[in-house]
């Protein structure tokens, strides 16, 4: 995770417009295990998550704003206007994030176990 960070952020500093190709993947990044994998994937990401294993909250707070600080996001300046448009479409997409995250279901105090798999 580092290594690719790094490489990001040493893209950014060297080309601005970087920040397009960049946020196509941010704006569309699923996890890996998504419902092209499992089938039941929507009903066990809304288990885990009103159980508070990993949330919205925490894919923003420990994926998303980590990456944005790191790489100075806010900061960035580009002087083409399309890659201006896609920045603005990207603090856009992080607001919805954070608004979605205020939203969840806060954990149960029942956690139980996973349902068992078909």
């Amino acid at each position: 995770m580092a290594f690719c960070r790094d490489v990001v952020k040493a893209h950014l500093d060297k080309d601005p417009d970087y920040l397009r190709p960049l946020a196509a993947v941010m704006v569309r990044f699923e996890m890996p295990w998504s419902s092209s994998v499992l089938h039941d994937f929507e009903e066990r990401r809304a288990y885990l998550a009103t159980r508070g294993v990993f949330r919205l909250s925490d894919y923003l707070d420990e994926v998303v704003q980590p990456l944005w600080s790191y790489w100075g996001l806010d900061r960035r300046v580009s002087q083409s206007e399309e890659t201006r448009k896609v920045h603005a479409q990207l603090r856009r997409y992080r607001a919805a994030l954070r608004k979605f995250a205020r939203g969840e279901a806060r954990p149960t105090a029942d956690v139980g176990a996973l349902p068992a798999e078909p």
